[in-house]
């Protein structure tokens, strides 16, 4: 159930569906949710505790240089949660330690 549109609890969320006039979004929650892309999203300053991300690690990371200061077509969250939740079609973004963090790919 969505409240305040800003938690979600036990539902199948498009990701590209809440990004209707911004690129990035703050204080959200997801809790045992299915997120569904096809997107690449940035995920900053964010919990992300036992979620199960889909398909080869070497495969749902997107490096971007630290230098970059406007990226273009990735979406983002920044101070939100997300706990027991499955990433379906979804890749990430970031730094290398930061895709380390995220998902462990061993990137130095």
């Amino acid at each position: 159930m969505t409240i305040e549109g800003r938690r979600y609890v036990d539902e199948v969320v498009r990701v590209v569906d809440l990004f209707t006039t911004e690129d990035f979004l703050t204080g959200y929650s997801f809790t045992n949710c299915l997120m569904v892309g096809p997107a690449i999203m940035i995920i900053s300053a964010s919990q992300v505790t036992n979620c199960v991300f889909e398909g080869e690690r070497a495969g749902l990371g997107w490096m971007i240089p630290r230098e970059a200061d406007l990226i273009f077509g990735v979406v983002g969250f920044d101070q939100s949660v997300f706990d027991r939740c499955r990433f379906q079609r979804i890749g990430f973004a970031g730094d290398a330690r930061h895709l380390d963090q995220l998902l462990g790919l061993g990137a130095s």
